[in-house]
């Protein structure tokens, strides 16, 4: 969800600067690193830091990549980053994607109940 409201509030500049090829394929990029992104929050004990290293390096990369100009760059970027996604959630599970702040507490008081 993230993801998708982060690339929605850019559409309009996006389009207006790099055209809509680009937009599709670097909005598919964001919402793939966007998942990274909150897992690595979520699993670095909720490290505003990890998330803060990981965009870095993701501008940092960016502009050293030899295709910055190609507009087939956001789709390298995007088909990188999703398989990346695919792993993580593959390995980890989606459980490590969302930490749900009411969960225990829910949970526990089903079973007093119960």
């Amino acid at each position: 969800m993230l993801g998708l409201v982060w690339a929605m509030l850019h559409l309009v500049p996006w389009i207006q600067v790099h055209g809509v090829t680009w937009t599709v394929g670097y909005a598919l990029y964001t919402v793939a690193a966007r998942i990274v992104m909150v897992w690595l929050y979520n699993n670095t004990g909720k490290s505003l830091l990890s998330a803060i290293l990981f965009h870095d390096m993701i501008n940092t990369s960016g502009s050293l990549s030899p295709y910055t100009g190609s507009p087939l760059t956001p789709y390298i970027w995007a088909a990188i980053t999703m398989i990346t996604a695919v792993i993580v959630t593959f390995l980890w599970g989606a459980k490590t994607l969302a930490r749900y702040r009411y969960a225990g507490g829910a949970a526990r008081a089903v079973r007093r109940v119960a």
